[in-house]
């Protein structure tokens, strides 16, 4: 059986114009949105704010889904779909220190807020998040877990 990755939470971060995004020491270089994949057992809600303060130390004020992405891979098959976040709290990652983390050194090579939208991959959600940006999407209030199975 091949493996089509994980599905995962992915964070969508604006401040103003820029959007925040990260690079991971395995693929250096090729900047992405933060987040991970889910521990068995755990909402999606919650692996962002896991995966989020594991990485980044920060505790991430998750808002509505915004998105829900698959790469379609050469073959025709997709890999395993991104639930893509709005976090409110942008203002609180601006000072992250990675040494403050439990995981943030070992699996982040780069963050930064950025306005270059060409920096990041893959280069088919680019579309989406400008009009995240704009505020154009259509899952305004869309919560896919109800609150009694998402309080932990």
């Amino acid at each position: 059986m091949e493996d089509y990755g994980s599905i995962g939470p992915r964070a969508v971060i604006y401040d103003g114009e820029k959007l925040f995004v990260v690079t991971n020491k395995w693929v250096p270089g090729y900047f992405v949105l933060p987040g991970g994949g889910m521990d068995p057992g755990e909402s999606v809600t919650k692996a962002l704010e896991r995966e989020i303060m594991e990485e980044l130390g920060i505790k991430a004020e998750v808002g509505a889904l915004m998105a829900i992405h698959q790469i379609k891979q050469a073959d025709d098959t997709f890999m395993a779909p991104s639930f893509i976040f709005h976090v409110t709290n942008h203002q609180d990652f601006k000072n992250i220190d990675l040494s403050q983390t439990t995981h943030g050194e070992e699996e982040i090579d780069e963050f930064k807020f950025t306005d270059d939208y060409s920096l990041v991959l893959p280069q088919e959600i680019i579309p989406l998040l400008k009009n995240i940006e704009d505020n154009e999407y259509n899952a305004p209030g869309i919560n896919l877990i109800s609150p009694e199975i998402d309080q932990k």
